[in-house]
Formats: structure tokens, sequence, C-alpha cells
């Protein structure tokens, strides 16, 4: 009750100034006062909250690319309709401004959140973990634990072993310190790379990848491990159809399938129609939470990326790289895109009870090939997977069935 209260007034303050601010820079929405946007910023807060499930359920009703739209539509609604409320000074003209406001709101709170490091784990349950629960659980599902195989790209034993000392990743030490999890060390073969080890993760074999680039004289052509139809033909060449997750499992942003029935965003099933993926997914474009939310992170961290690049300049960090701007939102694609569309997708397969799901976060490899593997910028990283499996964690109390995590790298730098 007492970490619900300190939550409520938190955010009862910060959507507060973020009414301030966004008042000032929109026309046709106006506040009287302070005491005015505090009033108003619990209304709107309140009446989003018990509208968005209502809002998620019209919306699921309309082919998902109308999804955005009639969320948008609707979220906007809501708060317009709150402007009909008599509260001195609040003032909304239209529709279009209460969908501004709206996805203000939400933006506004994401990004003083991730500033500030300030906890959002009570608003993500509200408006992201509690719909899904209620959509996609159907009953009972099997006692015994499915499993969660969570990748972090690139990560050593050295390199983790101090984010944990250096209090990057609290629910991974947590994890440690209570006993049910024990971290142990593994070695690669002389392919010390993505595909050659998921490749014997995934599908038992690795046989044949000799680098991440290379000629390969059977075929007579070059291949690339980043490449979709490298993808393929490795995964056709290696897979024996028993592979990780080939009994009703499920495989999320990595190189191979494991020959999982269920895969999306995986490299070497890009465009395979054999493969099932579920309509469950398309909710995260319907959640206007989710989705600004995801935004409000990507700039966010577009900006974190600049600040740390011009502080290596500054500082004359050695050896560095150049970074440019469009490598900015690369990482941020990979530090929060992917990892926001990971968490969404991994709580939706607890949900439907998938037995088993491997998933990879890009984020720390991405960051150390340009930082430095072990720099604040590329420990930082870790910390948002860390604050990912926490909520995984959490979810793990309403799923249908028990789940166990075992966190794993495919190799280090």
């Amino acid at each position: 009750m007492r970490h619900l209260i300190r939550w409520i007034i938190v955010t009862a303050l910060v959507q507060c100034f973020v009414l301030l601010v966004l008042a000032w820079l929109i026309p046709g929405f106006s506040l009287g006062s302070a005491g005015t946007a505090l009033i108003s910023a619990a209304i709107i807060s309140i009446v989003l909250a018990l509208a968005w499930p209502v809002i998620m359920i019209i919306a699921g009703r309309f082919h998902p690319a109308l999804f955005p739209i009639f969320t948008f539509a609707l979220s906007g609604l809501a708060v317009y309709l709150v402007g009909v409320v008599d509260v001195e000074g609040f003032r909304v003209d239209s529709i279009w401004v209460g969908i501004v406001v709206a996805l203000g709101m939400t933006a506004g709170g994401v990004v003083i959140g991730a500033i500030f490091s300030l906890d959002d784990s009570t608003s993500y349950t509200w408006f992201v973990v509690r719909p899904l629960r209620k959509k996609l659980v159907k009953g009972p599902a099997p006692a015994t634990p499915g499993i969660l195989f969570l990748e972090i790209d690139g990560l050593a034993l050295p390199i983790l072993q101090q984010a944990i000392a250096g209090g990057y990743m609290p629910t991974l030490k947590r994890w440690i310190d209570e006993g049910s999890h024990t971290l142990l060390p593994w070695e690669p073969d002389l392919s010390s790379q993505t595909s050659a080890s998921q490749a014997g993760i995934l599908l038992g074999d690795n046989t044949g990848i000799p680098a991440f680039r290379w000629y390969d004289k059977p075929s007579g052509k070059l291949m690339v491990s980043s490449k979709m139809a490298t993808a393929r033909e490795l995964e056709h060449r290696l897979s024996s159809g028993e592979g990780l997750l080939a009994n009703g499992g499920a495989s999320r942003w990595n190189v191979f399938s494991g020959d999982a029935p269920d895969c999306l965003c995986t490299f070497s099933a890009v465009g395979d129609k054999t493969r099932n993926i579920s309509k469950s997914y398309a909710a995260y474009f319907s959640n206007p939470y989710s989705l600004a939310r995801m935004i409000s992170l990507l700039f966010t961290d577009v900006g974190r990326e600049s600040w740390q690049s011009w502080r290596q300049r500054r500082n004359n960090v050695l050896p560095r790289i150049h970074r440019t701007f469009k490598y900015a939102f690369i990482r941020g694609s990979t530090t929060t895109v992917m990892q926001e569309a990971s968490l969404f997708m991994l709580i939706s397969d607890m949900f439907r009870g998938v037995p088993a799901v491997y998933n990879t976060f890009f984020a720390y490899d991405e960051v150390a090939h340009h930082s430095g593997i072990d720099r604040p910028n590329a420990f930082k990283a870790l910390s948002t997977p860390d604050r990912v499996f926490a909520k995984l964690e959490h979810a793990t109390k309403l799923a249908p069935r028990p789940y166990e995590f075992v966190v794993l790298s495919d190799h280090g730098q």
C-alpha cells in the first residue's frame, strides 16, 4: 500500500509538470494555475486508466493497421471529455488537441522517468500487463514450468561480474544472492560470434560457420551472417528438426529459429509462411501507453547517445571511434525499441502459456562495439535488460503456468 501511495503521489507531480509544459507548447490547451494542473492531471490520469482497457477492446475489433488511429482518437476523446468538467481555467479545444495531450502526458512521464531513473513498474503493470492478461489468459495451463531463454548478446563473464558488482544489474544480483540462479562460465569455439554460437545453442550444430563473413567454396559465394539469405541457407543445412524450441516453442529476435513453429523477428524465418505468428502482438500498437512509451524512450536514448559521445570527445577518451547521429538512432532502436518489443512479446508468450521462448537482447553488444566493452556507457546498457528481467519476473506471478529463467550469452567480446 505504501508503494502504491508513493507511486500515485510521484505520478501526479510528474504529470502536473508535464501538463504545465504542454499548456505552454500546445495552442488550444490551457490551464489556469499550478493547482488546476494538479487537479487536471489527477482527473485525466484516472479517466485514461479506466478508459484504456475499454479502448483496447474497441480497437481490437478492427484491422491491426487501424489500431493506432482508433486508440489515439479514443484517447483524445477521453481527454476532450475531461475538458467538459467544470475545472476553472482548464480548456481543451478539440479532440485533436486531446490526442496530443494524451500522448504528451505519457511521453513526458516516460522521458522524465528515464532521465531521473524513476521506476515505472506500477504504471507498466496497470496499463500493459493487466490488459494483456485479461485478453490472453484462457483457462488453466499445464503445471509444468515453462522456460524463457534470455540471451544478452556479446556479454563476457568478467564484464557481467563487474556490472553486478557495480550495481548495474540488481535483479540478477538478487537472483544469485537468493540462490535461485548460479553464475557459470562457458566458452564458444573459435568462431566467437552470434551466428556460430546461436546455431550451436538453438540447432545443436554449427558446422561450416568459420566466421561472421566467409567465402563458401561448395556454394561458390560469399556468406555474411547478418544477411537473411545466409541465415535461411545455414538453418536449412544444419536443422535436424529437433532444435531447442521444436516442441511448441517460440523464437524472438534471433538469427536462427531453433525449429520453433512460432517465429517473430527471426532472421532465418523471415518470409516463411509455414511459421505461426500470434496476432496478439498487434496489441502492442493498439496500446497508447506502450506505443508512446516506446517512442519516448527511443528519443531519450538518442539524446543520451549524443551526450555520451560528446563527453568522450571532450574528455579525449582513447581509444574511441566516430559515432554519427545516424548511429544514435540505430543504438536507440536496439536499446529501446527492440527491448520494449521483446518485453511485450515475452509477457504475451507467458500469458499464452508457450512452453519455451528464446529471445536475444542486442543492446549491450551494440553499445559495447561503439563505446567500449567495459566503459560506463556499456554498463548502463546492461541496466535496461535487467529492468526487463524484473518486469518479466513480476509477470510470472500472473501467468497461467510457472516459468523459469535462463539468462545466457552467446559469446564475449
